[in-house]
């Protein structure tokens, strides 16, 4: 599988000290070259508690969903990634819909992913291992979840235990929303909040527009842009 290279201003902390026991081959734990939560600085930029950064993320959406169908194969993509280089990844909590009929990951039956929030903390608890951040991003949820509100606290509870803020890199409502089960700025924006309720969050946005105009951009803002 080709891993798109996400650019974005970043950086973050030490890694947990420990293995991840569903792996016994996995390498010894990597210390991110992030310290600390990441911020926004100066409207252009991020910064951890180091000063301004610029990490690299690794957009691999799907790749929850596979570590719940293969770990093992998911876990050695965690391995390639972190050896590459990248500071995190960009993937999506929850995928719906005939298109990812063979990739679904959601909490709910019929086709639910078998003890789903086990398999999110086990993830997280994999990018911490490895030195490696998350960017949350919601897929399908808002289109699918019969309360999305629920949901994104109940996601920011499990991660908030599995190291917070030195895991959880970025959070949105939604990936591409207007087009996936939301187009309202108002209700993106509460679903954020419910996460940052309990999780703080302070780089989040709402979605990614369907354009670079200004307009676009203002509509679906947050803490930063998201193109």
């Amino acid at each position: 599988r080709q891993w798109q290279g996400l650019r974005i201003p970043l950086r973050f902390g030490d890694s947990m000290n420990r293995r991840w026991w569903w792996n016994s081959e996995v390498k010894a734990t990597r210390r991110s070259r992030l310290v600390g939560p990441l911020y926004p600085a100066d409207g252009m930029a991020f910064k951890d508690e180091t000063g301004p950064v610029l990490p690299v993320f690794c957009h691999a959406g799907d790749l929850l969903a596979l570590y719940s169908i293969n770990h093992v194969w998911a876990l050695t993509e965690l391995d390639t990634i972190a050896d590459a280089g990248y500071d995190g990844v960009r993937t999506w909590t929850w995928l719906d819909g005939s298109y990812w009929h063979d990739r679904m990951v959601r909490p709910l039956a019929p086709t639910f992913t078998h003890q789903y929030w086990r398999r999110v903390a086990e993830f997280a608890e994999s990018l911490r291992t490895r030195g490696l951040r998350w960017m949350v991003s919601q897929g399908d949820m808002l289109r699918f979840a019969p309360d999305r509100y629920a949901f994104m606290r109940q996601l920011a509870s499990v991660l908030r235990d599995c190291g917070g803020l030195e895991v959880v890199a970025t959070v949105d409502a939604g990936n591409e929303a207007w087009k996936n089960g939301e187009d309202n700025p108002d209700r993106l924006r509460i679903s954020v909040e419910a996460f940052r309720d309990v999780l703080d969050v302070p780089i989040w946005s709402l979605t990614s527009p369907d354009g670079e105009e200004k307009a676009g951009l203002d509509r679906y803002s947050g803490s930063v842009y998201d193109v």
